[in-house]
């Protein structure tokens, strides 16, 4: 489904969804003939498809109306928000990855700062405990690793 398609549910059209291998986070959560109609990737289906929501147009405003309120209930920015790893697996996941990403760089900034005032300090003892901050003395790589 691509991306353009999610707001395509917060029409309430009926959505006629080719079967595709790339997902979406949100997907998995629709199910076929309640949130949207299914066609095969090859549109073999197609023409018996639209006969259908020709034949059945009530049934077919029901799956467009059904999948709206899921996009409004769901892919609203204040539900996505609302985050938990049973809720939208694909979101939580992305946030633990910005965070360890975020701290895998916050730590290669320490220890780049760490071997910085080792081989050339900028900033004086005196300075650092007038700020608070104890100064560590360090004499090889092992030890800012173990300083940190």
């Amino acid at each position: 489904m691509p991306r353009s398609r999610r707001y395509l549910l917060l029409c309430g059209s009926t959505l006629l969804n080719v079967a595709d291998p790339h997902v979406e986070f949100f997907q998995s959560q629709l199910q076929p003939w309640v949130h949207y109609v299914p066609v095969a990737q090859d549109f073999s289906d197609l023409n018996a498809r639209l006969q259908w929501l020709g034949d059945n147009q009530v049934e077919a405003q029901k799956i467009g109306e059904a999948g709206r309120d899921w996009a409004l209930k769901h892919l609203q920015p204040h539900s996505l928000v609302r985050c938990s790893a049973h809720e939208s697996p694909y979101l939580f996941l992305l946030l633990m990855l910005v965070f360890l990403l975020q701290l895998d760089f916050t730590l290669a900034a320490i220890k780049g700062a760490a071997a910085l005032q080792k081989s050339a300090p900028l900033v004086q003892s005196s300075q650092l405990l007038h700020l608070g901050i104890k100064p560590v003395p360090v004499s090889s790589h092992a030890d800012i690793d173990a300083a940190l």
